[in-house]
């Protein structure tokens, strides 16, 4: 009984731990976690177009397909804060030059700048990390359609958007110069 009493008075001698007042952040239906430059409102699926044209004699071609692969990303304004992104990929496989298949995807996001977040990041964002963000949906879309028209899943390796926008950056700058002096 002593030893209770030991114990006891050994956990009132020791001082109460405050809970540690810790800055979490709460879901803001606006504007989204602080920090947060954006929130994905909605992604879907805009349209998908898939071309067996050479069927059923494709299926008889031997060899590895070559794939021709085009992407384009877009970005529109709704309002103020909310913008529409599209990623448009275009897939072509053909072995020899005979078309095994023909994949066309374009696939949308409603993307919501937080409220704090300076106008003058908004075009990196929209061009680089929103299509970051959708591409995987996308990508598994092209994937399920390939093997639904017969074919392997046409598995996309990661695509560096950042480089696809500077190179776009570029485009534009030299386009710019060479309208200068041009005139």
């Amino acid at each position: 009984m002593a030893n209770e009493t030991s114990d006891e008075n050994e956990k009132k001698a020791l001082p109460e731990k405050k809970p540690e007042q810790q800055n979490v952040a709460k879901p803001n239906d606006k504007a989204g976690l602080p920090g947060q430059p954006i929130i994905i409102r909605s992604q879907y699926l805009k349209d998908l177009s898939f071309e067996n044209p050479n069927a059923p004699h494709i299926y008889a071609q031997k060899g590895q397909p070559e794939i021709a692969l085009s992407i384009n990303i877009d970005a529109n304004e709704l309002d103020e804060k909310r913008f529409t992104v599209t990623l448009t990929i275009k897939c072509e496989a053909s072995i020899e030059k005979h078309p095994q298949f023909i994949a066309e995807l374009v696939y949308e996001a409603v993307i919501e700048m937080n409220e704090n977040l300076d106008a003058k990041y908004y075009q990196p964002i929209l061009m680089v990390e929103a299509p970051r963000f959708i591409f995987p949906f996308a990508r598994n879309i092209l994937a399920n359609a390939a093997s639904e028209g017969g074919f392997p899943p046409l598995f996309l390796q990661p695509i560096d958007f950042a480089a696809l926008y500077r190179d776009k950056l570029k485009k534009t700058i030299d386009d710019a110069s060479d309208n200068l002096t041009e005139n």
